[in-house]
C-alpha cells in the first residue's frame, strides 16, 4: 500500500523575520541554487557554481569585517521557525544616506508565488530607512525577470537606468535594470 506525502500547507499572511546570516544557514542556501543560471541570477558575478561552504564562509567573514557596509539576512517563518530565504543590504553608506539591496530570494520552493519576495522586500525597506536611516536603496535585476521586476514595482521601486548586455551567461548577453526607491515613496504607499 502506497501513501501519499501530505503536502506542507503554507500561508501566505505568516510573518517573517529577517535574522543574521550565519554559518549555520550555509547548508540551507546551497540546497536552493541549484543550478549555474540561478546562481547568477540570484548571486551575480561574485560567485561560482556550484555554490560551495567555503565561498559562503569567505563571504559572511566579509560582512563581519564591515558589519556598518554589509548585513546579511536569512528569512525566517516566525510561525514554523523555518528558514524560507535570504537577503541583503551591501554598499550602506552613511553619509549618502544609500544602500543596495542584492541577493534576494525566496529560497523554499512552497513559498514561491505567494507575496514572499513582496514580504521580504517591505521588511528589508523598513530596516533600512527605519532602523538604518538611510534615505534611497537601489538593485539591479535582470530584465528577463519579469516576476522579480512586477515585485520590486509594486514596492514603489521604479526604473531609473536599463544597462545594456551588462552581464554574460553561457555566452548570451543579458541587460540589467537599475531600480531605486526613497524612503518618502515607500512610507507614502
Amino acid at each position: 500500500m502506497f501513501f501519499k506525502r501530505k503536502k506542507k500547507i503554507v500561508n501566505a499572511k505568516q510573518e517573517i523575520v529577517l535574522e543574521p546570516f550565519t554559518k549555520a544557514d550555509i547548508k540551507q542556501l546551497i540546497l536552493w541554487i541549484t543550478s549555474p543560471h540561478l546562481l547568477v541570477q540570484w548571486g551575480g558575478p561574485k560567485f561560482q557554481y556550484p555554490l560551495n561552504k567555503r565561498q559562503l564562509k569567505k563571504h559572511i567573514e566579509e560582512a563581519l569585517a564591515a558589519p556598518e557596509k554589509k548585513k546579511i539576512f536569512k528569512v525566517v517563518n516566525t510561525e514554523t521557525g523555518e528558514h524560507i530565504g535570504h537577503c541583503e543590504l551591501i554598499a550602506i553608506d552613511y553619509e549618502k544616506r544609500t544602500a543596495k539591496l542584492v541577493r534576494l530570494l525566496v529560497g523554499a520552493k512552497e513559498c514561491r508565488g505567494l507575496g514572499r519576495g513582496e514580504q521580504i522586500t517591505r521588511k528589508l525597506l523598513n530596516y533600512a530607512f527605519d532602523e538604518l536611516g538611510l534615505e534611497t536603496v537601489s538593485l539591479n535585476v535582470f530584465a528577463y525577470n519579469k516576476t522579480a521586476i512586477y515585485c520590486y514595482q509594486k514596492m514603489g521601486f521604479q526604473v531609473v537606468d536599463v544597462q545594456k548586455e551588462m552581464r554574460e551567461f553561457a555566452g548570451e548577453q543579458y541587460d540589467l535594470l537599475l531600480m531605486k526607491i526613497t524612503k518618502s515613496i515607500f512610507q507614502g504607499l
